[in-house]
């Protein structure tokens, strides 16, 4: 035999290289997941503390429904005390301070008044003094509306 033809028998077939794995991924991919699944995390997060801090505010709205209705068929000073607590209340929960739920005359007054223009200044003085009252007038439909944006809009 010759030389050139052994040395020919030990050549291989030309072979394709492996083909490249998708594991592990480039740092790019894995910073680019880590921060998708952070701000997911962080999305989630937020949005159940918005969630349960804006639950009395449902709460609040579902009752004062209940109410308008009641207040709208009988108008009474003991409906507007209702109606009054109810805010006192909704007003506590939102600044964590039972304090506010004995509040009344000028300082009930200056919870009222935010946000500004809001509720109007009878609107005001009825839901301040007049339950205290036998006979007052009663809030119309208009103020009734104006009540429901004030627990939808007031921020601690």
């Amino acid at each position: 035999m010759d030389p050139t033809s052994q040395l020919l028998a030990q050549l291989k077939d030309v072979h394709s290289p492996q083909a490249i794995g998708s594991w592990p991924p480039a740092i790019g991919w894995i910073l680019l997941s880590l921060i998708v699944v952070l701000g997911l995390s962080a999305l989630i997060l937020f949005t159940f503390r918005w969630y349960k801090n804006n639950a009395w505010r449902r709460a609040a709205l579902k009752e004062f429904k209940q109410l308008k209705s009641v207040y709208q068929q009988a108008p009474s000073p003991n409906g507007l005390a209702t109606i009054n607590a109810l805010l006192k209340r909704g007003l506590a929960s939102l600044k964590h301070d039972n304090t506010l739920l004995a509040t009344n005359g000028k300082i009930w007054e200056e919870f009222l008044r935010e946000p500004k223009d809001l509720l109007q200044k009878q609107d005001i003085e009825l839901l301040c003094y007049s339950h205290y009252q036998a006979e007052c007038s009663p809030l119309d439909a208009n103020a009734l509306l104006r009540i429901e944006k004030w627990i939808k809009r007031i921020k601690a």
